[in-house]
């Protein structure tokens, strides 16, 4: 049978001693700091939640406005007519443009440049 005798108590006490002060002064410490670590990370990801959710949030706003500019745009839509004429008001006294095609913007063009011209010889 086993005897207990002064040599397994000491043994035991410093066991126990050795226990505690491992314990206390390296276990705790790291213990400490991982539970720090992951309140960290567990604000870190409720934060990343608030955020998402607000970028949402935002977005749903912005679908909302972009709808209601197009919904504004519709009902507000120019009527062009299919031959788009163009009024002008320019120092050569036309009012009303034709239908556009090019020899008509090329008349348009040398009548505004000769008055722009003309005007500006004035000023000097």
């Amino acid at each position: 049978m086993i005897s207990v005798n002064f040599t397994l108590v000491v043994q035991a006490i410093n066991f126990l001693i050795a226990y505690v002060m491992i314990r206390k002064l390296f276990l705790r410490p790291v213990v400490e700091a991982i539970n720090e670590d992951e309140r960290h990370y567990s604000q870190n990801v409720e934060m990343i939640e608030v955020q998402r959710e607000r970028v949402r949030v935002k977005n749903n706003e912005l679908e909302d406005r972009w709808k209601e500019c197009q919904h504004e745009f519709d009902e507000n839509e120019p009527e062009v007519a299919p031959t788009q004429q163009v009024v002008v008001k320019v120092a050569t006294g036309i009012k009303k443009v034709p239908p556009l095609d090019k020899k008509t913007v090329d008349q348009i063009s040398e009548k505004t440049a000769e008055e722009l011209i003309k005007k500006v010889a004035d000023v000097h």
